[in-house]
């Protein structure tokens, strides 16, 4: 597991865990891999990394992907509805929500 987080953290990634398991974070080793994934990266839920993760991805690359599997998805436009006039004092709820950390929206204004 160390050798595959060193491996993604050299080509720019991270390793994520979730839901790590009691009986683990006891174990030895685990306190190696805490120092070498960082307590930032682990997660006590799926859905705590997923909203955590998806706070550091590249919105332009989230704006062409197709999948728009995850919730967090919904708050960023596809490619093909980002507009360039764009009327002075009114932001769609998408653009809100990347200005708040935190607020978590599903509509569009």
């Amino acid at each position: 597991m160390l050798d595959l987080g060193r491996n993604l953290h050299a080509k720019g990634g991270n390793l994520y865990l979730y839901d790590v398991k009691e009986g683990a974070c006891d174990h030895f080793m685990f306190f190696e891999y805490l120092l070498e994934i960082g307590a930032e990266n682990i997660y006590e839920s799926k859905a705590g990394a997923i909203a955590g993760i998806f706070g550091a991805l590249d919105r332009d690359t989230c704006r062409r992907c197709r999948a728009r599997i995850f919730e967090e998805c919904a708050t960023v436009p596809p490619a093909s509805e980002v507009s360039t006039n764009t009327v002075p004092g009114s932001l769609p709820s998408y653009a809100v929500a990347e200005l708040i950390p935190g607020q978590r929206t599903t509509e569009k204004a």
